[in-house]
């Protein structure tokens, strides 16, 4: 499914679009309604939210083995968030996506980060750098909003 941030926000607002979205940081600190654990936090302009930065990284899931490509698998990935992502960050979403990359087809993983620059900018790297050492890639996409 492809999201248009743009036409959600004119749509919904981004309280709702942090909710759509699954992400799980609260943008205004106040808490609008709470129902069996689930917190959901409306946007005030005047408060933090405007100063986060929304960055996404793209991860390859195929890495070079002599001649051939071979598939990170799932519990690859689900130990690179568990011993790395999750060290640097508490709340962050990932989708599945598929890509090209030099004229072939690769699946891939994105990961959707809102933080507010600054410190967070050493962790984006250090996030980034794990992954290209641990599966011998040649690097990792960085978009920055």
């Amino acid at each position: 499914m492809i999201l248009n941030y743009k036409r959600l926000l004119g749509l919904f607002g981004i309280g709702a679009v942090i909710v759509l979205l699954g992400l799980q940081v609260p943008v205004s600190g106040k808490v609008v309604e709470e129902t069996e654990g689930a917190r959901i936090f409306r946007y005030n302009p005047e408060m933090v939210a405007m100063d986060l930065i929304e960055t996404r990284l793209f991860f390859g899931l195929s890495r070079r083995e002599g001649d051939s490509f071979v598939v990170i698998t799932s519990e690859e990935w689900e130990s690179f968030l568990k011993d790395t992502v999750s060290l640097y960050f508490e709340s962050f979403t990932v989708y599945d996506a598929v890509g090209n990359f030099r004229g072939s087809r690769e699946d891939t993983k994105i990961l959707m980060l809102l933080h507010e620059g600054g410190a967070d900018e050493g962790k984006i790297r250090a996030i980034a750098t794990a992954y290209v050492k641990r599966f011998e890639q040649e690097g990792v996409l960085r978009i920055d909003r």
